[in-house]
């Protein structure tokens, strides 16, 4: 399991994209809990994956993240 949280006031709409989901942003949203805080809770094996923020449409990083890793172009996402 992996709690995921994102700070940003002015989103309207956060996701996460990874190699656990394919890099498919649309399965795994984030819910607004308040005060620009956006929380989602993921279940994955207990190893090494990667994945980015889509905020609002655009691939953002996620800061606390120990390495920033690289969006995959469309034709390599299933």
């Amino acid at each position: 399991m992996k709690a995921t949280e994102d700070t940003n006031a002015t989103a309207h709409e956060v996701a996460i994209a990874g190699s656990f989901n394919r890099w498919d942003s649309e399965s795994t949203r984030m819910v607004h809990v308040g005060r620009g805080r956006w929380l989602r809770v993921v279940f994955v094996a207990p190893r090494r994956f990667e994945y980015r923020l889509i905020v609002d449409g655009c691939c953002t990083a996620d800061h606390p993240a120990t390495r920033p890793v690289r969006y995959p172009s469309a034709s390599r996402r299933h």
